[in-house]
């Protein structure tokens, strides 16, 4: 489970899975927000697509669409968008460039992009894919590869340098990145 909003009572309640990535964790606290504001809560489900919408599929597209209008505002979204476009980048590098800008995941940025008609249904799909298919030989990623993909080139480095700087302790910084500290050589060489 990602997350649930309990909008009935005072205060309302949002809970978020805490072994999600940050961006995860951003994208579906404003989702359950969004079920909060139409007073609809429910278990949230991934990211809805395709097939004929049920009145669930509706309230939970409106969700994912508020979450991504919250979190990557369409002006500068656009703007963004056409300029590394009118730059020669290439459309997979956009969203990836984009994903790291508005701290989304690669997913909800291409969502995005779809929804205001940048990227294409196949774009979309090819991010799915890449998403969830498997690693080289089957094998998951080293446990530093994997948290910089999940967590973030910057949010990775921040909480390096907080630990560094002693601002932090080293137990908040496993916490937060969520891998023993013993990679936190491979996370700086990694990082550049």
């Amino acid at each position: 489970m990602r997350g649930l909003s309990l909008p009935d009572g005072l205060p309302c309640v949002i809970m978020i899975n805490s072994k999600d990535s940050p961006a995860a964790k951003r994208f579906t606290l404003m989702h359950e927000y969004g079920h909060i504001l139409l007073r609809k809560g429910d278990l949230c489900t991934p990211l809805m697509h395709g097939g004929s919408e049920s009145t669930k599929q509706k309230v939970e597209s409106w969700c994912n669409r508020f979450a991504a209008f919250a979190l990557m505002p369409e002006d500068e979204f656009r703007e963004e968008y056409e300029k590394m476009e009118s730059e020669g980048t290439s459309r997979e590098e956009i969203i990836d460039l984009l994903s790291r800008k508005f701290a989304t995941s690669r997913l909800a940025t291409a969502m995005h992009a779809q929804e205001l008609g940048l990227a294409t249904q196949s774009m979309v799909d090819g991010t799915r894919r890449h998403v969830h298919a498997p690693q080289k030989g089957g094998r998951a990623p080293p446990p530093p590869i994997k948290c910089i993909n999940e967590r973030g080139r910057k949010f990775v480095s921040l909480v390096l340098a907080s630990r560094q700087a002693k601002t932090i302790s080293s137990r908040d910084a496993m916490d937060y990145l969520d891998i023993d500290l013993a990679h936190a050589a491979a996370l700086r060489e990694q990082l550049s």
